[in-house]
């Protein structure tokens, strides 16, 4: 028997879109802890775009370091892809 595909989204799904919301609501925080769950339940080749919003959210936060890790995994997963280089200084 074919299984259908779901309507509803799964966790993964759920969380990177939660983490969106908060962050266009200001809540940085919330934001990279979701993106940070979502990064841990998710194979990494799935994991782009999580990694370029949460760098962009901890530059935006102070946190050059932490940054500079998500550029260097968004680089990793899509070597060719010109928005892993962020701007640092």
């Amino acid at each position: 028997m074919e299984k259908k595909p779901s309507s509803t989204p799964d966790k993964s799904t759920t969380l990177l879109n939660q983490a969106k919301a908060m962050a266009v609501q200001g809540n940085k925080v919330v934001a990279v802890a979701l993106l940070s769950q979502y990064i841990a339940c998710t194979p990494e080749k799935e994991t782009e775009e999580a990694h370029r919003l949460r760098g962009d959210l901890l530059l935006q936060m102070g946190d050059k370091r932490g940054a500079e890790e998500d550029a260097e995994a968004v680089l990793r997963i899509n070597p060719s892809l010109a928005n892993g280089h962020f701007r640092l200084d």
